[in-house]
This record gives structure tokens, sequence and C-alpha cells, in this order.
């Protein structure tokens, strides 16, 4: 922020406008907008919905990518869980298909990383990295073993005498925690490759939209 001088930005973008191909800015959003569509669709594939609002659910997309890009400090990313609470049956259910969205995410930027990377140092030091290894580790944690500590505690308490309020209340948010997680894994079970390819797409016209406003800004 401190580098950042938002009056001198502005008086560039003014002074600068009518330099501006107007056909670049134009295809940029299309791009943009084709890659809101393809999250759409990947949601839309991943709820296993049938009867569903084609418009709503572009709409809660497009509400959901605008708090992405508006929100600081990763809120954006919570405000979308909230977003398809409703859509997706609970904060639990939406909650693990953001985390599988997320990893498709990483998966193909990753790969991508590696194709732009092969046979360059910078890529051996980025697997050389430690801080790297350090946060793949939390995210393969977070992903496969929390849940599955979830389901230990859960069964445990089972079988436990007594009836706390405390003990109540996990049960209840562990059983939904549970089966959001089971319902997720029998909806993409045959489906990774159809979801790479669909999130393929969407990171193409990504990249797409973004070469174009780049080019357009010089």
């Amino acid at each position: 922020i401190s580098t950042f001088d938002l009056k001198e930005t502005l008086t560039f973008l003014s002074s600068n406008i009518r330099d501006i191909p107007q056909e670049k800015i134009i295809l940029c959003i299309i791009f943009y907008f084709i890659g809101i569509l393809g999250r759409a669709l990947r949601i839309f594939y991943l709820s296993g919905k049938i009867n569903i609002s084609s418009k709503k659910l572009i709409y809660l997309q497009t509400l959901s990518t605008s708090a992405q890009l508006a929100l600081p400090f990763r809120l954006g990313d919570g405000a979308r869980i909230f977003i398809f609470k409703k859509y997706l049956n609970g904060i639990a259910e939406s909650t693990f298909i953001f985390i599988i969205e997320k990893i498709l995410d990483s998966i193909t930027l990753f790969t991508i990383l590696i194709l732009m990377l092969w046979q360059n140092e910078k890529f051996i030091n980025l697997i050389a990295d430690s801080r790297f290894i350090i946060l793949a580790s939390i995210l393969l944690t977070t992903s496969f073993i929390l849940p599955d500590l979830i389901e230990i505690f859960y069964r445990n308490l089972l079988v436990r005498d007594g009836n706390s309020k405390i003990k109540i209340l996990f049960l209840k948010y562990a059983k939904d925690i549970l089966l959001a997680r089971e319902k997720t894994s029998r909806r993409i079970k045959g489906k990774i490759i159809n979801l790479i390819c669909i999130t393929y797409v969407i990171w193409a016209f990504d990249c797409l939209s973004f070469s174009f406003i780049a080019s357009a800004l010089k």
C-alpha cells in the first residue's frame, strides 16, 4: 500500500484512456466471463443437482467471484462458502466443495508451472524450497487427514457415556462434516479427469483475459 498511489494511477488511466484499444477490453471481459461460466459449470458438476436455474447459478458464481476479488485477506473465500450455502445444502458441504475446487485449481496451476519451468533451475529451487514443502504438507493434511481425525473423535464420543452440551454440539457438527465429505467423495468418483479438464478451460480463459488487459494497458 505504501508504494501504491491511487491518484497517480487514476491520472495515468484518464490521460491514456483514449489510447486503450476498446476491442481488447471487450475481449478481456468476454473471456473473464467465460471463466466465470466455467466455474459455475464446475460447481453444477460437483453439486450433482439436476433441477437448478442456470441464471441463479451464474448469478451466485458472479457474486462469489466479485467477493473474492473485492474483499481483502482472502475473506472472499469465506464469503463464497456462505454464498453457496443454500445451493449446496449447508456450510459443511459448501466448504468441502470449495476445498475440492482449490485442490483442482492447485493441481492445474502447478502442472502449468511445471511445464513452464521444466529444465529450468528456478523449478529446482522451487521444489527445494522448504516453504513450498511446508505449504503442500499443510494443504494435504487439512484436506485428507483432518476429516479422518474428526471421524475418529466422532466414533469415540458415540460409545462414551454422558450427554453434555459440548458433546452433543460436537456430534452434530461432526456428523454434518462427515456426511458432506461422503457426499462430495461420491460425486467426484470417476469424474476427476472431467473436472481437471474443466479447470484447465477455466484457467485458459482467465489467462487470455489477463493477457488482453495487460496488452491493452501496455
